[in-house]
C-alpha cells in the first residue's frame, strides 16, 4: 500500500489518495497522521481517494475497533468524509456498515466533483 495525504488549506480539507492492496491495519495507521494534522489544521473534512485501491478483508474485531476510532474522530466534531472509488471491490463493506451504524457522516462517489461539492458543503 501506498498513501498521499494533501492538505488544502484555503478550502479546508485533506486529500488521501490510496494505491495498491490496502488493510484496516493501514488505514488505522492513516487516520492516526490524520488525526494530528486536523488538530493542527482546526478542520476535519477528508476525500478519500480510493480509485487506484483494492481493500484487504481484515477480522471483524479490527474492523469493528477502526470504525470505533473514526466515530471518535468524526461524529460531533463538523467532520465529513467522501470517499471516490470506481467500483465496490475497493470499499470495504464490514468498516462502511459499522461506520454508518455509528453515525459517522459520509457518503461514497464514483467521481471526485460531486465528492468535492458534497464534502465542501454547508449542509448535509
Amino acid at each position: 500500500m501506498s498513501f498521499e495525504i494533501r492538505v488544502h488549506e484555503e478550502a479546508k480539507y485533506f486529500e488521501v489518495r490510496y494505491a495498491g492492496a490496502v488493510s484496516v491495519a493501514e488505514r488505522a495507521q492513516v487516520l492516526e497522521q490524520l488525526a494530528v494534522a486536523a488538530e493542527r489544521a482546526g478542520f476535519r473534512r477528508c476525500l478519500m481517494d480510493l480509485r487506484d485501491a483494492q481493500f484487504v478483508p481484515d477480522a471483524f474485531a479490527a474492523s469493528n475497533q477502526f470504525a470505533s476510532r473514526v466515530a471518535r474522530e468524526t461524529v460531533d466534531r463538523d467532520a465529513r468524509v467522501a470517499y471516490v472509488a470506481k467500483n465496490t471491490s475497493q470499499i470495504d463493506p464490514t468498516v462502511e456498515n459499522l461506520t454508518s451504524a455509528r453515525g459517522v457522516p459520509f457518503r461514497r462517489f464514483n467521481h471526485r466533483l460531486p465528492a468535492l461539492a458534497w464534502l465542501l458543503a454547508r449542509q448535509p
